[in-house]
């Protein structure tokens, strides 16, 4: 199921999904909360004897708690990941942004309404990545549309001019044939 709807006659031409270095940070984190519960346990296994108010349950719950919430932790990053993306239609951008497990956004912005777009990347992972945001300067009062963590942003951002380009030029694909 879409979290956006199409106008009549308006059909999707591409749909591009933020780039999967996105999860690093989360993936990090991940890790080296695993990595600290597996060393605690190991310390606890040497060390029992020297702190005998931690009991072997109590070590263990701390340790399937912590290993909880690194699965909560990857499969909510994860979720958020796959809800973030832009839709480009032959009619509009339509931005999807998931912030967190329930808050999410849908925007969208008429073709005809783009002046300008810019791609930029941040970081030395941006750069070696090549992944950064992507801003759309929009005409009028609207607020700019900006993508974020976009795979070649720069080439993304010039694909967007061009659809923008045959959408005043009435040169847009046309709409995929129907099914079987």
């Amino acid at each position: 199921m879409a979290d956006y709807d199409l106008d009549p006659g308006e059909y999707v031409i591409r749909r591009i999904n933020r780039y999967w270095a996105d999860l690093i940070s989360v993936g990090a984190a991940a890790f080296f909360i695993t990595l600290a519960a597996i060393f605690g346990e190991f310390v606890y296994s040497k060390f029992a004897d020297v702190v005998p108010f931690l009991t072997p349950n109590l070590v263990f719950t701390i340790f399937a708690l912590m290993i909880l919430i690194v699965i909560l932790m990857l499969l909510s990053a994860i979720y958020v990941y796959l809800h973030n993306y832009l839709v480009i239609t032959n009619i509009h951008l339509i931005k999807v942004e998931q912030a967190g497990i329930i808050a999410r956004e849908t925007s969208q912005l008429g073709l005809g309404h783009i002046q300008d777009v810019k791609g930029k990347r941040a970081g030395i992972l941006g750069y070696f990545l090549d992944y950064g945001d992507v801003e759309i300067q929009t005409a009028g009062a609207q607020e700019n549309f900006v993508f974020r963590t976009a795979h070649q942003p720069q080439l993304l951002a010039d694909q967007l001019l061009q659809y923008e380009s045959d959408f005043n030029d009435g040169k847009l694909p046309p709409p995929p044939a129907p099914g079987p």
